[in-house]
């Protein structure tokens, strides 16, 4: 079965799709994009699809292509698997690449097959040398999904693609010196990345390369790549721009007065992103916009997650869990809407809102338990992700998992009790030591970097046991 999907996977990436495109096809894909983006008016995803559907049907594969992302976001990923095989049957390359990169990120659910995805990427790299192959695959080796996780083998890998001047592994080595993953934070060399990653082509290295520089502390240089990143529409710009304003994070060129009018005028009529920065400013009583109508900016997030927003559902998520002081019913609604958007969260953010809906407090020791038992069945990117979703809800829970963990590889002797004792950290900080991150580790082991680190390590110590 495995061989017959890969030679069916091949055939479609060496072979060329021939295909006659109509002028309405065209038209309906620019609609259905219309509608899929929210470019002029409301997002709408039935829309988009059906319209899709009709370009598709009329040969343009692309279109194929959009469908399976609409279908993932509508959390229907069995419908999204059947498209994009239907377009690597058409010989579309670029759904056979989707095809693979879902696997590999387990976007299908039940039916994803990360190591077929491995090994239909393995097979393409070695017959055609691709560059986004190539990535793929060493991303994969970064998180651990589908194969051991590997750190020193992707960055060799981004490395290797960063001497052909491929943008997204350079990017991918700025973000990493940036994090300070497996070496210290080096920003001055994420800039330079970055700048190099745009030089390449990676528009989006405008925004990066403009928080560079706010950390670094050139405040004039970050408001100007600001507003260069504005000027090409790059996403995520504009309300950040305003944010910082508002929080005089541009020092003496900060305005105030604009970033608090340009934030709520767009919360409240409709913009995602400026609705994500308006709540997450309200969590903090001193840097409230105390106009803000929060049950319109609320309507705003849910919407938009709704229609399969990933990052507007994370926001109402995080402000039914913050704010649950503030909003009716906030529990019960969050319990609900992990439930219901369980299929477009990622990463460490759905762990952390399941454990949060799962977790009870008036048993704090059977639900340690139990919530450790679901993290260490994990592997891979699940259990990094799943272990520091454990940590954001209770960090005693994160403390007990780690102590499991270290105890099997023999690093620990104590009691598994989730107590951060002496014994504890310093088993900690062998550890550190033991995968190369000791200098992160010493500012604190139950730090997030650190945290990120332990958890990164035990992924890749469970995967060579």
């Amino acid at each position: 079965m495995q061989n017959r999907v890969l030679n069916f996977v091949l055939a479609a990436v060496l072979g060329m799709s021939l295909q006659t495109l109509s002028a309405s096809s065209q038209t309906l894909y620019d609609q259905a994009e219309d509608y899929r983006l929210g470019t002029s008016g409301e997002v709408d995803l039935e829309k988009a699809l059906a319209l899709h559907s009709e370009s598709a049907a009329e040969g343009r594969d692309t279109s194929l292509v959009r469908m399976a992302t609409i279908y993932i976001q509508l959390g229907q990923p069995e419908n999204a698997l059947a498209v994009l095989e239907r377009g690597i049957a058409r010989g579309h390359g670029f759904s056979q690449q989707v095809w693979a990169r879902l696997h590999v990120g387990g976007k299908f659910g039940a039916l994803s097959e990360p190591k077929l995805g491995i090994q239909a990427l393995e097979d393409i790299a070695t017959e055609t040398n691709a560059a986004w192959a190539r990535y793929i695959l060493a991303r994969a080796y970064e998180n651990g999904t589908g194969v051991p996780i590997n750190v020193g083998h992707a960055v060799s890998e981004y490395e290797k693609l960063a001497d052909e001047n491929y943008a997204p592994a350079l990017r991918q080595l700025a973000e990493i010196a940036k994090r300070g993953t497996g070496a210290k934070q080096d920003l001055r060399k994420a800039l330079s990345l970055y700048e190099q990653a745009y030089d390449a082509g990676n528009a989006g290295s405008l925004l990066s390369i403009a928080r560079v520089h706010l950390e670094l502390g050139n405040t004039a240089q970050a408001k100007a790549f600001y507003e260069r990143a504005i000027e090409n529409d790059i996403e995520y710009a504009a309300a950040e721009y305003a944010r910082l304003h508002f929080l005089n994070e541009f020092a003496d060129d900060s305005d105030k007065s604009f970033g608090a009018s340009w934030l709520e005028d767009r919360a409240e009529s409709g913009d995602v992103s400026a609705a994500i920065e308006a709540i997450q400013l309200w969590e903090r009583k001193s840097r409230r916009i105390s106009s803000l109508d929060l049950d319109s900016v609320l309507k705003t997030l849910k919407n938009s997650a709704d229609q399969g927003d990933g990052r507007a559902a994370r926001a109402y998520l995080r402000a039914l869990r913050v704010l649950r002081w503030k909003i009716p019913n906030a529990r019960k609604l969050h319990a609900a809407a992990v439930e219901k958007y369980e299929p477009i969260l990622i990463g460490a953010s759905l762990y952390r809102e399941k454990f949060f809906a799962s977790y009870d407090r008036n048993s704090h020791g059977a639900s340690k338990a139990k919530a450790t038992e679901v993290v260490r069945s994990l592997s891979g990117s699940d259990f990094v992700n799943a272990a520091l979703g454990l940590r954001a809800t209770e960090q005693t829970a994160f403390v007990h998992l780690v102590q499991s963990e270290l105890k099997d590889l023999g690093f620990y002797s104590g009691s598994i009790n989730g107590k951060a004792t002496r014994q504890t950290v310093r088993a900690m900080l062998r550890f550190c030591s033991d995968i190369g991150s000791y200098d992160t580790c010493i500012h604190g082991p139950l730090l997030y970097s650190s945290a990120s680190a332990i958890s990164q390590g035990l992924a890749q110590k469970k995967g060579t046991q």
